[in-house]
């Protein structure tokens, strides 16, 4: 019997399996089952006349798993059936047979292998469809369909572990139109659907106060609308960071690095009007490429190689004076190194340099931080109100807006990066210029548990070019709330009644 039985046995468990007859055959080690009722919280909700399953001292166990049913109008009526085979202590193999009423028998096979530092796993499917036109229009339309996928993970030792993730396809509708993979959702639970099948082949490391992390990348689209020539190959991304286990000038020192190198067969038009759109002017197919250009179209990925090493030394200290004020002086310097070697397609040249490119640029900042904290106390809690004020000179970014922009083209100005010296979400774009980020923050703690937090702020552009109004390939900045002098205003009001859940807007 279940433990919550023993407290209260007239509360249900959370889910329970009755049968007019069970029997347990302790030399087989087997619940044999008759008239079964499977029931969640008392309520049942699936008969079975005959069921058996392995005991609780049975971990690993050959035999039939229990049957899905599906159905859709493509595939029709599908029932599958897999067969589970322990074949060691260490690895298995699991074949689900799927027949389906309009399209035959689908195949899928599943390895998984442990390890004494690891373990990795491979899955297979494949068909011979009876019926390739009830995909008419996709990719679908074909004999044969199939996919294969894999990941696996090795430890090196407690600091590194290096794997992979493997995803292929005849075509980038296979495991969508058959709910594989990712898409596999049997019970109907809240699923996001994938756009993308990732491989990587990828190595990381983590130390005390470091991190290091490599990995090689290709993603394959899973919407009928990708274009796969569109979506880059990235041959390796790199990153690095480090802070110093012992203080430098008093302060924290720390440093980081990342080296990307891409590649891409075709240039990656979006489009920003609604003519744009309607008449295919973006799309690799238009019969007008004069037609792309920033008025119609943004620039998301530009076609040939694109290489960038970049490099950032940060240090900060923070000084506390008698009367409570906090003075956080900081500086820092970031290098990069560009190759770009873009190809001149149709449009490519309204928007950037085509050819080979080599530059080089450098962005030092000094900045103070000031924070006044003032303290309240009550029987009932704590509230502490934080009036913050950040100044960062530096001088404008260099080439701003003119070279590829692969992994900053995410901007929201929000109040996480209110107080950030960088607002740009990658290394492509660095702000540049002079700059005032002010605001005040106010927080309560309950002494039952809970807090309350809020903050209010806004920046402003002290001097120099402003590199959010500055327009690039794909117009990051540009409507932002940033691109102004005196930025819109950010707000956040945060309530968690607990460590476990918080509300914030």
């Amino acid at each position: 019997a279940c433990a919550p039985c023993k407290d209260d046995p007239k509360k249900p468990p959370l889910w329970q399996v009755k049968g007019a007859r069970i029997i347990h055959n302790q030399t087989e080690r087997m619940l044999y089952f008759e008239d079964a009722t499977l029931e969640f919280f008392g309520m049942p909700i699936a008969y079975m006349p005959y069921f058996s399953t392995p005991d609780p001292t049975v971990k690993r166990k050959t035999g039939f798993l229990m049957p899905w049913v599906s159905s859709n109008s493509a595939t029709g009526v599908g029932i599958e059936t897999p067969f589970y085979w322990a074949l060691a202590p260490n690895y298995d193999l699991t074949i689900t047979p799927r027949y389906t009423t309009k399209q035959g028998l689908l195949m899928q096979g599943d390895f998984r292998h442990r390890l004494i530092n690891g373990a990795y796993e491979i899955r297979a499917y494949g068909i011979s469809q009876q019926d390739p036109g009830a995909f008419a229009g996709q990719a679908g339309d074909r004999n044969f369909r199939g996919g294969i996928d894999s990941s696996g993970q090795f430890a090196l030792n407690d600091k590194w572990v290096w794997g992979w993730d493997a995803v292929a396809a005849t075509d980038n509708t296979f495991f969508r139109d058959y709910n594989l993979a990712a898409y596999r959702n049997p019970l109907g639970a809240f699923l996001l659907t994938p756009t993308e099948g990732t491989s990587q082949l990828y190595l990381t490391g983590v130390g005390n106060r470091s991190y290091f992390d490599a990995r090689t990348i290709y993603y394959l689209g899973y919407s009928a609308a990708d274009i796969q020539s569109q979506i880059p190959i990235v041959h390796p991304v790199i990153d690095y960071n480090n802070v110093l286990n012992r203080n430098l000038l008093g302060g924290e020192f720390s440093y980081k690095a990342n080296f990307t190198s891409l590649s891409r067969e075709t240039a990656a038009f979006d489009a920003i009007t609604t003519n744009a759109a309607t008449n295919g002017w973006c799309l690799p197919s238009s019969a007008d490429p004069r037609a792309r250009t920033p008025a119609n179209c943004l620039l998301r990925g530009v076609a040939g190689t694109y290489t960038r090493l970049s490099g950032e030394a940060q240090w900060r200290r923070s000084f506390t004076d008698p009367m409570g004020q906090i003075f956080t002086p900081f500086a820092s310097v970031r290098a990069d190194l560009i190759d770009a070697n873009v190809l001149d397609q149709p449009g490519v040249s309204n928007y950037t340099h085509t050819g080979a490119t080599q530059v080089g640029r450098i962005m030092p900042a000094v900045g103070l931080e000031y924070r006044y904290p003032f303290i309240n106390v009550q029987p009932w809690g704590t509230t502490t109100v934080e009036p913050i004020a950040q100044v960062i000179i530096r001088p404008n970014e260099q080439h701003a807006g003119s070279l590829p922009n692969e992994d900053a083209q995410s901007l929201t100005f929000d109040d996480t990066n209110l107080f950030s010296v960088n607002k740009f979400s990658g290394w492509d774009r660095v702000e540049g210029g002079g700059r005032a980020n002010v605001g005040v923050q106010a927080t309560t703690q309950f002494d039952h548990g809970g807090s309350i937090n809020a903050l209010f702020g806004q920046s402003y552009q002290l001097f120099g070019l402003n590199s959010y109004a500055v327009q690039d390939l794909a117009n990051t900045g540009l409507s932002s709330g940033l691109d102004t002098p005196r930025s819109d205003y950010v707000a956040r009001i945060a309530y968690s009644p607990n460590k476990t859940y918080s509300f914030t807007t």
